[in-house]
């Protein structure tokens, strides 16, 4: 009973910020996990900054649209996805100087 109760929890899986920055330039290099990205776009996270990079990350698909068929987003998209993975990043180094 515990593994379906685990399995099929609503409650949000804890990741760090670092972690997230790390999925995100993992999607735009191309070195990903298979199901990363679907994890990250499709889960609500209670950390307020992984939840401004995920609305940053769906506003990339819009702002900079993928050339053809395959795709998130273009070579610039990719470029500003990298950013926000850097601004995760330093936003978590921050707090470690905080505490």
């Amino acid at each position: 009973m515990k593994i379906f109760e685990r399995l099929f929890s609503r409650k949000p899986v804890a990741k760090t910020e670092v972690e997230i920055a790390a999925l995100i330039e993992g999607f735009a290099n191309g070195t990903g996990g298979r199901w990363d990205w679907d994890y990250f776009i499709s889960t609500h996270f209670e950390n307020e900054r992984i939840n401004w990079a995920q609305k940053e990350c769906f506003k990339v698909e819009e702002e900079f649209p993928r050339i053809g068929r395959v795709g998130w987003c273009n070579e610039k998209g990719l470029h500003r996805l990298r950013a926000i993975a850097s601004e995760l990043r330093a936003s978590a180094k921050t707090d470690a100087w905080l505490v």
